[in-house]
């Protein structure tokens, strides 16, 4: 019955606390920042379509954060009424106004 705990405890666990440690972090960051167009999808693009790719895809995230935010603007001056019944509206739109 206790044989099993014996055996395991003699046994030499393996640590990844002596693994080398990683020096550069900047792979973990790379897509995310790719993903909303602050990175270059090619790092130095030697070919037209590469400059065309970085380019077309900056304008399609530059698009789509700017145009959330004026279709909302827009929609709350039709639909105003009073500032109380459009605050909804308008909280919505805050996170893209800012950013």
């Amino acid at each position: 019955m206790w044989f099993h705990l014996l055996r395991n405890a003699k046994k030499s666990k393996e640590s990844t606390l002596d693994s080398e440690p990683i020096k550069n972090y900047i792979h973990f960051l790379e897509i995310p920042l790719k993903i909303v167009g602050c990175w270059d999808w090619y790092k130095n693009p030697t070919k037209d379509r590469e400059i065309i790719i970085n380019n077309l895809y900056l304008g399609a995230v530059l698009f789509s954060i700017i145009n959330v935010p004026i279709t909302l603007f827009v929609h709350v001056y039709i639909e105003w009424v009073d500032i109380m019944t459009s605050l909804d509206i308008l909280a919505d739109c805050l996170p893209f106004a800012v950013s």
